[in-house]
């Protein structure tokens, strides 16, 4: 499976992309993509490479919220990393949008 995790810092997403690989799962973690999505730079034909994205923690919800309509087109499973379970008003609008 490809894997892409979009963060703002790539150093802090190392032990989830060493956990990942282990699994055998090919995965990219990159600042420069999620700069380019947030432009609006048409950046979507990378995200048809990889089932899966996975939002860092290190984003915010409206930067989040900001980058789902460009990544529903690329018909990949979105997640989002966080440190804690989030409270339930917030759950329900991450579910709300698909993730």
């Amino acid at each position: 499976m490809q894997v892409l995790v979009l963060t703002h810092n790539i150093l802090s997403e190392e032990p989830l992309q060493r956990k990942l690989q282990s699994l055998n799962h090919e995965v990219l973690c990159s600042s420069k993509m999620l700069e380019l999505l947030q432009q609006a730079i048409d950046s979507n034909f990378a995200c048809y490479f990889y089932q899966v994205v996975i939002l860092s923690e290190n984003l915010t919800n409206k930067e989040v919220l900001d980058l789902l309509p460009r990544l529903e087109k690329a018909n990949s499973v979105v997640m989002r990393k966080v440190h804690s379970m989030p409270d339930l008003p917030e759950k329900e609008m991450l579910e709300n949008h698909g993730i």
